[in-house]
Order: C-alpha cells, then sequence, then structure tokens
C-alpha cells in the first residue's frame, strides 16, 4: 500500500476496503501495542460488517509511523494483517537555518527549498510581498519572511499546519 500522506490539521479517509463473507472484529497497532482514537479514528471495532469499515488518519494526529491493521473474521478466527505508513505533510526546511544574513548594500540570491525535491509533492512559496510561486527551488534575494507549504502531487491541498519558514535579512 502507498504511504498516506495526512495534513494535522484535518482527518484523512485511508481508503482501505475490507472484503469477508461475515463480521469482522479489528484493531491498530503501531509495533505491538494497540492504539487509540487520537491516532487512528476508530482505532477498533468488533463484530462489524466488512463494507462498513472505514479508517482515517485523526484530526491532530501528532504520530506519524508506520501502522498495522489486524482483522479477524469472527467466524472462522482466521487473521489477516495489513500495514500503512502514514506520513504528515510538514514542509521540508528550506535553510540550514530559519535566518539568512545578506550583506548590506550586496546583491546577493540564495536559492530556497528542499534538496533533493520530492517528487510526490507540490511546492508552494509566499513571498514577503504576499505573491507566491510554485517552483519546487526559487532564487531569492529581497529581504524578508518567505514561507513554504506543501501538498501531495496534483492535489491542491496544501498545508498550513508544518509550513517552514525562513527570513532572509540585510
Amino acid at each position: 500500500m502507498e504511504p498516506v500522506y495526512y495534513c494535522r490539521s484535518a482527518a484523512e479517509n485511508l481508503g482501505i476496503t475490507i472484503v469477508n463473507s461475515g463480521n469482522i472484529s479489528w484493531q491498530w497497532y503501531k509495533g505491538f501495542d494497540p492504539i487509540g482514537n487520537t491516532i487512528i479514528n476508530p482505532s477498533s471495532g468488533s463484530n462489524q460488517d466488512p463494507s462498513t469499515f472505514s479508517a482515517e488518519v485523526a484530526l491532530n494526529n501528532q504520530e506519524p509511523g508506520l501502522y498495522r491493521l489486524l482483522v479477524t473474521d469472527d467466524n472462522s478466527g482466521c487473521k489477516k494483517e495489513f500495514f500503512v505508513s502514514i506520513i504528515a505533510l510538514d514542509a521540508p526546511p528550506m535553510y540550514s537555518s530559519d535566518t539568512i544574513a545578506i550583506c548590506p548594500g550586496a546583491s546577493q540570491e540564495v536559492t530556497l527549498g528542499p534538496s533533493p525535491v520530492n517528487p510526490v509533492f507540490d511546492y508552494k512559496y509566499t513571498w514577503p510581498d504576499m505573491t507566491q510561486s510554485t517552483t519546487p527551488r526559487p532564487t531569492v534575494s529581497d529581504t524578508g519572511t518567505y514561507t513554504l507549504v506543501i501538498s501531495v502531487k496534483d492535489s491542491n491541498a496544501f498545508c498550513a499546519i508544518g509550513a517552514s519558514e525562513v527570513y532572509l535579512r540585510a
């Protein structure tokens, strides 16, 4: 299964479908420890029709990682495991520090953004004058605060929580 990227300010459906002839019980785990509804919601269920199964990354989840879903056929007792990696859409650092100093009066340029660029994401920068750019690694020279947010490619659901900022000063 592909990783599920999520913004911590919104719940994200995991898109898992379970097909079974009878009712199921299930529990989500991180390693061997059962998790609660603050990570994946709902985190467990019992005697449920599999066609009604759904799960989502919980709103404000602070624990990205690899999770295991254990599904049990209530009639036969047979068990099946599924694994999913959930990754927060936190923007990568734009530069090695939060503040970049350039020499006053000098014409200097700084390239912002992650290196290498992750092809899974779209990048959106807000400049000090509030204009925006989707160039993954822009070169800038104006002083002020630059903000980067990311989204999964072509989704246009940019995640403001987890934004990366850098201040360019003279």
